[in-house]
């Protein structure tokens, strides 16, 4: 039999980092000082200085023009979109007005024009899909074997 050591199974200790503590007139001392500083800076401007700071922060001349730049050309198209509507509800107005005339008369031409756009459509499409003209050059392959004619 081999002689082996006994490794311990300590648990490992991890290192952590302490938050310090201080003790709190240091931290009213740096409160304190900030105050006087600041104090100081409150105390040294003029009005000049402070009216001077104000305009530099103040941006509402330059928000209002920017706010106006964006928006004009949405209410340009807005006022756009409305002024179409206006005119087509007007123009529209004595397409749908039946008050004068025959609804039985007016149906019918609605009915027949709806007919007759169905029977050019289908007259169309049969066109497109209709294969006799093509020349047949092609013959039919089922499979890989050609029919013989």
């Amino acid at each position: 039999m081999k002689k082996t050591k006994k490794q311990s199974k300590a648990p490992a200790v991890k290192k952590t980092a302490r938050a310090r503590q201080y003790e709190a007139h240091y931290m009213a001392l740096i409160l304190i000082g900030f105050l006087i500083v600041e104090g100081l800076f409150i105390t040294q401007t003029h009005t000049a200085d402070w009216q001077y700071g104000a305009a530099v922060l103040d941006i509402s001349t330059q928000v209002a023009s920017d706010a106006a730049n964006v928006i004009n050309p949405v209410s340009d198209v807005v006022s756009g979109i409305n002024q179409f509507y206006q005119i087509a509800a007007t123009e529209a107005t004595p397409l749908f007005d039946i008050s004068q005339s025959d609804p039985i008369g007016d149906l019918s031409f609605i009915a027949g024009g709806v007919s007759e756009f169905y029977s050019q459509a289908a007259t169309q499409m049969a066109q497109l899909l209709d294969l006799s003209d093509s020349g047949n050059s092609w013959s039919g392959n089922v499979a890989g074997a050609s029919t013989i004619r």
